[in-house]
């Protein structure tokens, strides 16, 4: 559960920066549909969650139509319409304009906000995946740290404590207990016990980097993949290039012989006109 924690934990974080992105949308299309519907209305506490009510539950497909195109008890009557006797209704240009602004609200949102939502949270989730080890590590050595630091009287003799610490402190060396201090750090008198723990630092950290070497072979035969399709792509071009030359050279050519034939066959009729001429 560590790495998932953590996931929902940034999660959080990229919604609340969603959420701030999100506001400016609601607010700008609930005061601009409002005041189209309803202008000149009295600014109260009631307006304004009415006017964040409509355009936030837009977002969730609640579209609010009947408020829109107004109600048959509706009046225009600023004092009945005050005092709460009717519903007032919507202006004519409201009736117009606001669906068309609805449409393009519910368009940015809906398709575009929602998804960069959803990209956010999949790039988080990837990020975090990628570290799913480094995070474990941690998360472990916060739980133990947290067990070992935790008083090991439950309650009510957890406030007893406080004096066992005193006690300890008192009866105890000040150099021993500085070295209590660091729960984790341990000085190993005996010479194999020491051997054994760096042995064991050099198959950990020879583990480390095999799982390196692995991910960097695997980046490379990627890499190789890639420049291989680009390879493979560049002699698409090539041979397309070469045959686009071929076309472009035949008709060249056979443009030249039609109008090397139609110069020659002007020239022949011609001189066959010449001699007619003369013997005229």
């Amino acid at each position: 559960m560590g790495p998932k924690i953590v996931m929902i934990q940034k999660m959080l974080e990229d919604l609340m920066y969603f959420i701030m992105i999100l506001m400016v949308f609601v607010v700008s299309y609930a005061i601009a549909s409002h005041s189209i519907l309803y202008p000149n209305s009295p600014l109260t506490w009631q307006t304004v969650i009415q006017v964040i009510r409509m355009s936030y539950w837009n977002i969730y497909g609640e579209l609010f139509l009947d408020d829109i195109e107004g109600d048959s008890g509706c009046t225009f009557n600023e004092i009945l319409w005050g005092n709460g006797t009717y519903l007032r209704c919507p202006s004519e240009l409201g009736k117009v304009v606001v669906p068309i602004l609805m449409g393009v609200y519910m368009l940015v949102v809906s398709v575009l906000l929602l998804n960069l939502l959803v990209a956010m949270f999949s790039n988080t989730f990837a990020n975090v995946h990628t570290e799913t080890e480094k995070y474990w590590c941690f998360h472990r050595y916060s739980l133990i740290n947290e067990y070992l630091t935790r008083p090991v009287l439950c309650p009510p003799f957890v406030v007893l404590y406080p004096l066992l610490l005193l006690v300890r402190y008192i009866c105890c060396k000040r150099g021993n207990d500085q070295d209590r201090k660091n729960y984790f750090k341990r000085k190993l008198k005996n010479t194999e016990h020491e051997r054994e723990l760096i042995q064991w630092e050099n198959v950990i950290a020879y583990e480390y980097q095999q799982k390196l070497s692995e991910n960097l072979d695997i980046k490379v035969d990627i890499s190789n993949e890639i420049l291989s399709r680009i390879e493979l792509q560049q002699e698409k071009m090539q041979s397309s290039h070469l045959a686009m030359q071929d076309q472009i050279k035949w008709i060249v050519d056979t443009l030249r012989k039609s109008h090397t034939a139609q110069t020659r066959g002007k020239v022949s009729g011609a001189i066959q006109r010449d001699p007619e001429e003369m013997s005229c």
